[in-house]
């Protein structure tokens, strides 16, 4: 509930007060010895952090959240953390580290869906920022395919209150779209 909780807080723009409850979710996780909840609390004091502008701490809570999901056997959430751990580096100057982790989220994207991802278009959104700050040509494509993605997915929402809800007050799915939107209109 405390994750949860702070999610909403996080994405509501109030990530300082996520960040209190993903570390209250920590410490209890830690008390019961709930791993799986400790990882993913792991996770989103990246989030927070990243979010609050302390790339450092960002960092470090990332890479506790990547080990422990690892030694778990939980890949995708690995792959949501390695997300944001590549956005972090890439707000560190870490370059180089920033790809290599897009490298390995991409590599699993060719061969996997995202379907039990918890956030898969901020995963698509992650990967492609790191792209285009790099310049990589391959940002465009993703851009384009993530959005794809989300379309389809839109698609599947018969009401049209939800499909716009979806689209425009989902934090990851809006910024993917306007980025879509802004790349598509400069060509």
């Amino acid at each position: 509930s405390q994750n949860n909780l702070g999610l909403l807080y996080t994405r509501r723009g109030e990530s300082a007060r996520g960040l209190a409850l993903h570390q209250a979710a920590l410490q209890s996780s830690i008390t019961l010895g709930e791993r799986t909840i400790q990882g993913l609390a792991w996770s989103r004091l990246g989030q927070d952090y990243y979010a609050l502008g302390e790339w450092e701490e960002a960092y470090e809570a990332y890479v506790q959240a990547i080990a422990l999901q690892t030694e778990l056997g939980q890949r995708i959430w690995v792959i949501e953390s390695k997300s944001g751990l590549a956005v972090t580096q890439l707000a560190l100057n870490l370059r180089e580290e920033a790809l290599a982790q897009v490298e390995e989220v991409l590599d699993y994207l060719a061969a996997e869906a995202l379907d039990s991802a918890r956030e898969p278009m901020r995963i698509y959104y992650n990967c492609y920022q790191v792209l285009a700050a790099l310049s990589d040509p391959r940002a465009v494509d993703l851009l384009r395919t993530a959005n794809q993605q989300l379309n389809a997915k839109a698609a599947t929402l018969t009401d049209a209150a939800w499909q716009h809800s979806f689209l425009h007050q989902v934090e990851a799915n809006r910024m993917l779209r306007q980025e879509y939107e802004r790349i598509v209109s400069s060509r």
